[in-house]
């Protein structure tokens, strides 16, 4: 998460990482519209933070994990 906050344009590869996902669904979801993304020239894209965390799941008030930190698997 500490990365996460660090950084303000993150690159698919690195949004796939974080979120255990695959290249190739990050890009199908920038295409469908269900991931923000911005376009620099014909170069790569790039996916703001805003968006990426609106991606990753939030711990709820009345779980028992709401006290935990987030699964490793979520920390660069």
């Amino acid at each position: 998460m500490e990365l996460v906050m660090k950084k303000r344009m993150f690159r698919p590869d690195e949004v796939a990482q974080i979120l255990c996902l695959s290249r190739r669904t990050i890009y199908r979801m920038i295409r469908d519209g269900r991931l923000q993304a911005v376009r620099l020239g014909a170069g790569p894209w790039r996916i703001p933070r805003e968006a990426l965390v609106s991606l990753l799941p939030l711990p709820q008030a009345d779980s028992p994990r709401s006290s935990r930190q987030l699964p490793h698997r979520y920390v660069a």
